[in-house]
């Protein structure tokens, strides 16, 4: 019986014939089903980008506080006469101050350097006021880092002077 079966599938080889009959509607309908596969696959490709992408930007208008509702309200409810959007919004500029009072003279450079390359090629800028621009951020670095400095020297005074009362 194994036997015929090697000899029908050599004769079937030979006529380049699949065993599941005529080789065309065969195959035919496997690609079919693949393109209708791939198709739906590529929907759902398609549209996991397009989620992620709205998930980055929601993300980077929560960063940027712009995705709560400043409408006065949200869903009616109101805290203490102030309502929920409103005191999310101050917390939201609070931490964004902390934020900023905690970044060194020169992350803060970095920061009006990338904000200032950004508004030159969208053209809200001329070269000649991003150099301006840039120069200031560098001044202000300058003075940022002084501060700090003059700061670190009053702290190590400090420090000497409760060593020496200690000592005394």
């Amino acid at each position: 019986m194994g036997g015929l079966r090697a000899a029908q599938a050599t004769h079937l080889a030979g006529k380049n014939l699949n065993p599941y009959g005529n080789e065309s509607k065969f195959f035919k309908a496997h690609s079919r089903a693949y393109a209708a596969q791939i198709k739906i696959a590529s929907g759902q490709l398609n549209k996991a980008k397009s989620q992620y992408s709205t998930s980055m930007n929601n993300l980077d208008k929560i960063n940027n506080a712009e995705i709560i509702d400043f409408s006065g309200g949200v869903g009616g409810v109101d805290i203490g006469g102030e309502s929920v959007a409103s005191l999310a919004k101050k917390r939201a500029i609070e931490v964004k101050r902390v934020i900023e009072s905690i970044k060194t003279p020169f992350a803060k450079h970095v920061d009006r350097s990338k904000n200032y390359e950004a508004m030159l090629k969208a053209g809200e800028l001329t070269k000649k006021q991003h150099d301006l621009a840039l120069k200031n951020s560098v001044e202000q670095y300058k003075n940022g880092q002084k501060s700090i400095d003059q700061n670190s020297k009053t702290y190590q005074l400090y420090s000497e002077s409760l060593k020496l009362r200690i000592l005394c």
